[in-house]
């Protein structure tokens, strides 16, 4: 099987890419598949440009579940309602097969991918990897003494490391054109 050099260097991109990066790559993606709709729409592909519609949207909810509200307040909200909107358009554009809606969508996502390029000239990347904090632990508690029936005093019976610790997990991130 040939390996496409286009892939490999995408794949590369996206493993060393850090978090804004990897933002604007799915913008990108989002961007460049609503292109591909509306050429789609021009050739009169409907296959191709329900394929094309449905990948940017895809793009768009998951841009949309990795918000963290916590932390992001009121910009988060903003992009949320934001990306339920260009959702909406999409589904628009694909139902009614007009341009207009793909036209605004394409749009948009230039407007909110420029921001995260302004973020990332402006937000400075730590150079080194953050100094992780020491502090003084107090050693473990003796376990208590197992009761009449060998049992632990929890009120389960098992003892304190039950369940065990569940295995890190690996993500990996799958954007494709």
């Amino acid at each position: 099987m040939p390996i496409d050099v286009q892939d490999s260097y995408f794949e590369s991109r996206i493993l060393n890419a850090d978090g804004i990066q990897l933002v604007q790559i799915m913008y990108q993606a989002a961007i460049d598949s609503a292109g591909l709709a509306r050429e789609c729409l021009r050739q009169g592909d409907i296959a191709g440009r329900s394929r094309a519609i449905s990948k940017a949207y895809e793009i768009i909810t998951e841009l949309e579940v990795s918000l963290n509200h916590e932390v992001g307040g009121a910009v988060s909200r903003n992009l949320a309602e934001t990306y339920c909107y260009l959702r909406g358009r999409l589904l628009t554009a694909n139902l009614d097969q007009t341009d207009g809606p793909l036209d605004e969508v394409v749009r948009l996502l230039r407007v909110i991918q420029e921001a995260w390029l302004a973020c990332k000239e402006t937000v400075p990347v730590p150079l080194e990897p953050c100094a992780t904090p020491t502090a003084e632990l107090d050693p473990e508690p003796a376990p208590e003494p197992a009761g009449q029936y060998g049992w632990i005093n929890y009120s389960s019976g098992y003892p304190a490391a039950y369940p065990p610790l569940p295995e890190p997990r690996e993500y990996h991130l799958s954007v494709s054109y």
